[in-house]
């Protein structure tokens, strides 16, 4: 193969140091400077960067806040279903925390207590009071055998049983230990199925506001059949996502009953002669809280730690808090101890 020869006039121009550094002055002056054309340029990415960098924040804090309450509030499995229902039916329903233990045994399949059940679930706060001096030592026995989160059923001796559906669909108390005293495990209490027969704690609902209808979103009212659609809506949504809740097995429902906000109301109207021999309502019920509470409304969860916020988060929606909730309202429960009565406030 022939190369081409350079043509005979070619000359190769050699740069002087002059025209170098003349070149390079330019293109020094050239990065120092800036067009028009630059400006916007820098300006659309700065903008995109910053829209970017926002979603990133925005991402974090929503994969942070799921985490909080699929760990504390909802079972992970719950957490979508839920939310779409609410979007779906246009409603919102708060939730009080469940605890760790027993969103993994509601994550389990472990049927959920209603209030014919009355007694503690197994946690730290009721092995303390059981076993002031060595709690700690039942706790870590407990954990290892996976009995954390069910229901207990206690003596003055302490924690003697579970609480359990047999295969007849009754509830009974079992013993959680072996003939040679050990401690049974948590296999022990599975089906045919897979599913824990020992009970666990159920989802509380602390506020359940509709969004239906004419005029501003209210509270639902006690015992009415929107509160029942609604509870049915939850647990028909739960029902197609966790196979272990059908929603005609009531025992394996994760709404039991209904919410806080209602149980004066419930009480005034179903169990009147239950509030005159106590000479009043359950406080810890009667009152707001205990905080914080996770809550979803038309699809979007939050959480809410005070009683401020809930008032604020009632008014972003168009919604009022009843009366005896409000931290500045007129009425309020009053009383000594554990039973409390409405009141109103002295005026000043």
């Amino acid at each position: 193969m022939r190369y081409q020869s350079l043509p005979s006039n070619y000359t190769e121009k050699q740069e002087t140091t002059r025209a170098r550094a003349k070149r390079q002055r330019e293109e020094r002056r050239a990065e120092l400077t800036y067009t028009v054309a630059d400006e916007i340029r820098w300006r659309n990415k700065r903008k995109k960067v910053m829209a970017e960098r926002a979603k990133a924040i925005e991402s974090s804090k929503e994969i942070y806040l799921t985490e909080q309450i699929t760990r504390k509030f909802i079972s992970p499995k719950h957490y979508k279903a839920i939310a779409d229902a609410s979007n779906k039916y246009k409603f919102t329903v708060s939730f009080r925390e469940a605890g760790i233990h027993t969103i993994d045994a509601i994550s389990l399949g472990a049927p959920m207590k209603g209030h014919d059940i009355l007694e503690k679930t197994i946690k730290e706060s009721s092995l303390q009071k059981a076993y002031p001096n060595n709690w700690s030592d039942k706790f870590k026995n407990l954990k290892s055998v996976g009995l954390l989160g069910l229901v207990g059923h206690w003596d003055n001796k302490g924690l003697q049983g579970v609480w359990c559906l047999n295969e007849d669909g009754i509830k009974e108390k079992v013993s959680i230990y072996h003939y040679d005293g050990s401690f049974k495990t948590k296999d022990n209490f599975l089906d045919e199925k897979g599913r824990l027969t020992a009970f666990t704690g159920d989802y509380d609902m602390h506020d359940l506001i509709t969004h239906r209808g004419t005029g501003r979103p209210r509270t639902v009212l006690s015992d009415s059949k929107e509160e029942k659609d609604i509870i049915d809506h939850i647990n028909k949504a739960i029902a197609e996502v966790d196979k272990a809740r059908p929603f005609g097995d009531i025992e394996y429902n994760a709404v039991r009953h209904g919410p806080q906000v209602n149980f004066v109301s419930h009480m005034l109207s179903k169990e009147r002669d239950k509030v005159c021999a106590d000479n009043g309502f359950l406080r810890p019920v009667a009152e707001a809280g205990s905080f914080p509470i996770a809550v979803v409304s038309r699809g979007s969860w939050k959480i809410i730690n005070t009683i401020d916020e809930l008032q604020a988060f009632y008014s972003s929606l168009g919604a009022v808090m009843k009366e005896s909730w409000k931290p500045d309202g007129v009425r309020n429960y009053q009383g000594d101890g554990n039973y409390v009565n409405l009141g109103r406030k002295p005026s000043l």
